[in-house]
């Protein structure tokens, strides 16, 4: 069996979900770049090859801790101490050893982020929440090349995804004003990202919270992040087959751009899209 056929055959049961064969064949040749190899970065990474993506340019250049074994799927007891970078290429050759990967072990930095979005077509942004500029850098130059770039996050026990593109709203009026006027990087991030407030939040204090992320560990349930990996994966691969002129067997409305962008809450059974810009009444957060 030809090494094409083996592809076919082990992602035969997208097939119809995608519009064939012919879709399945673009989704093989999108390459689809990664940072941040984390709870999310690598779950989607494993998802996205596992759908039949088989070209990844990857960059994190952190290594995986005891702590991750919670979340992360890259993460067991053959994995502690090995770069994220390394784990995450091991785990996607299991699934299809003829996968290509061009690996960033330094993350994104402004020496790297050039080279790491040259050849990509969509990027995921998963790197860890603190390093803020390397966010910045990356949505920068993302947005230079006019790339669609994608980000989930576990806020609470559920998830927020956003996806941001050229012509709308930018990361630094994400962050801004909100972010700058704040005393502490943990309250603002706080301040940018848990907004609205999740109902669990609201009869209780988020200093406990607060407390946690300044100490650099925010708090994450596991499945919280296999809810969001699965979520990104799947809207960015639908929107490609709809950008692509591809005929999906369903109706699909593209994913919100921001300001606009998803919510879900699996503690009141609520998917609901919001926008930054006119909910204003849905961001008056607790500090304490």
């Amino acid at each position: 069996m030809s090494k094409s056929d083996i592809y076919f055959q082990r992602t035969c049961r997208n097939h119809f979900w995608l519009g064939g064969e012919k879709a399945q064949q673009k989704l093989k040749s999108l390459r689809v770049g990664i940072a941040g190899l984390g709870g999310m970065g690598s779950g989607v990474a494993l998802t996205l090859a596992r759908l039949g993506v088989t070209q990844f340019t990857l960059a994190d250049p952190d290594t995986v801790e005891i702590t991750n074994l919670n979340r992360q799927v890259i993460a067991d007891h053959t994995t502690i101490g090995k770069t994220k970078l390394e784990a995450t290429v091991e785990a996607l050759k299991k699934i299809d050893p003829d996968i290509h990967v061009e690996g960033f072990d330094q993350g994104i930095t402004e020496e790297s982020v050039n080279l790491f979005l040259s050849n990509v077509d969509v990027v995921i942004d998963e790197i860890d929440v603190f390093p803020v500029e390397a966010h910045k850098t990356l949505h920068r130059e993302a947005r230079k090349r006019n790339l669609d770039l994608y980000s989930a996050y576990v806020i609470g026990l559920g998830i927020h995804l956003y996806r941001f593109t050229n012509n709308h709203y930018s990361l630094d009026e994400f962050y801004q004003p909100i972010y700058d006027a704040t005393k502490s990087l943990a309250d603002g991030l706080i301040q940018t990202f848990v907004r609205p407030e999740p109902e669990y939040f609201k009869d209780n204090s988020l200093s406990g919270y607060t407390s946690e992320v300044e100490a650099g560990n925010v708090p994450i349930f596991g499945p919280s992040c296999l809810l969001g990996h699965s979520l990104v994966s799947m809207r960015m691969v639908l929107d490609y087959m709809q950008s692509q002129k591809l005929e999906l067997p369903f109706s699909y409305e593209q994913t919100p751009c921001m300001p606009e962008y998803i919510v879900v809450d699996p503690i009141t059974f609520s998917i609901s899209k919001h926008n930054l810009e006119k909910d204003h009444h849905l961001y008056n957060l607790k500090s304490s």
